[in-house]
């Protein structure tokens, strides 16, 4: 993905990036796999989960994402990014359909230069 590609040079192995899945019956790890190499994710920087639903509500309302499913066997939700710390704590979020990656950039970055990934 675009963030993880733009990381200075210093600071990709020093950065983690996770990916939630909404659905934890249709996206199986296998699936997560295939998900992962259709995007280009290094696995070494990036984990993917599914979880139970319950799970997923309690992580949705920590991040305060909202989501629902769709007609199309799909969910709609929130489109958001958070930069969080190792502790669990929100540092940034970026909500929005059209993000500014060079902002999230550079949060990603004073995070890891702080010691925070």
């Amino acid at each position: 993905m675009w963030l993880d590609k733009h990381l200075p040079p210093t600071m990709k192995d020093k950065a983690q990036f996770v990916f939630f899945s909404f659905d934890g019956v249709a996206d199986t790890p296998e699936r997560l796999n295939l998900y992962a190499e259709s995007h280009g994710l290094d696995l070494a920087h990036w984990s993917l989960f599914e979880a139970k639903e319950d799970t997923v509500r309690e992580l949705a309302a920590a991040l305060g994402v909202g989501f629902r499913p769709d007609e199309a066997a799909g969910f709609d939700h929130t489109a958001a990014i958070s930069v969080i710390a190792p502790e669990g704590r929100i540092l940034y979020q970026q909500n929005g359909v059209a993000p500014d990656p060079t902002e999230l950039l550079a949060k990603v970055v004073d995070s890891v230069s702080e010691g925070r990934n």
